[in-house]
């Protein structure tokens, strides 16, 4: 059973950006249960450092394409973005010299930091995108 289940308010109306928002909450499910079964050091190396990557390459996708249609939130969007990279670097920089006691801390973080921008932020762009024509 997913500990994170998509929601309604999670959509933001962008399919790919949902489809997305998707993958990386799926991977945030996959680390808890490797957290939680205790399932060992390069499982754990191996979740963060996919989900690293892929929240990277969502994050990118989502500024450009908000840059192509001038989203006028798009600095607002750069700014958490990048205050969401660096947290994520110090986390996982923090929990490679203590896996034990900083990856439920990288959990919580991913998990809170997604759901809540999601919520609060991405679902903004959504309407906007959707007037210009993009689903």
């Amino acid at each position: 059973m997913a500990l994170i289940v998509w929601r309604e308010e999670y959509v933001t109306g962008i399919s790919e950006m949902d489809q997305q928002h998707k993958v990386l909450l799926e991977m945030i499910n996959d680390l808890y249960e490797i957290v939680r079964d205790r399932k060992g050091d390069e499982a754990l190396s191996d979740i963060v450092a996919k989900l690293s990557g892929y929240c990277q390459e969502h994050l990118d996708r989502e500024e450009s394409l908000l840059e192509e249609y001038s989203y006028p939130g798009l600095d607002e969007q750069r700014k958490n973005h990048g205050e969401f990279t660096d947290k994520l670097a110090t986390l996982t920089a923090q929990m490679e010299a203590d896996k034990e006691t900083m990856a439920p801390e990288v959990y919580k973080f991913l998990r809170h930091w997604w759901l809540g921008h999601i919520v609060s932020i991405d679902k903004h762009y959504g309407p906007f995108l959707n007037k210009k024509g993009v689903n």
